[in-house]
């Protein structure tokens, strides 16, 4: 199984547009079709790089005050 890093390494490759889809797959020994599906989910979730840790911060202090609530009851 290929690791996050390398597929990252392999999109960020693909938006440089210095190189072919083909000369791509055979750079990194990967199928052009399977490049072409990373580009397309990192593009389609590229937003999460930047709103990610603000959800993420609303929901830990959404379930915090859950859990606070439940420790002490009013």
């Amino acid at each position: 199984m290929l690791d996050d890093a390398f597929k990252t390494k392999v999109v960020l490759a693909t938006l440089r547009e210095d190189k072919t889809l083909a000369e791509l797959a055979s750079e990194f020994d990967v199928h052009p079709n399977q490049i072409s599906q990373w580009r397309a989910f990192f593009l389609q979730n590229a937003t999460s790089v930047f709103s990610g840790p603000k959800e993420e911060r609303k929901e830990i202090e959404r379930l915090e005050l859950e859990y606070g609530h439940h420790v002490h009851p009013a």
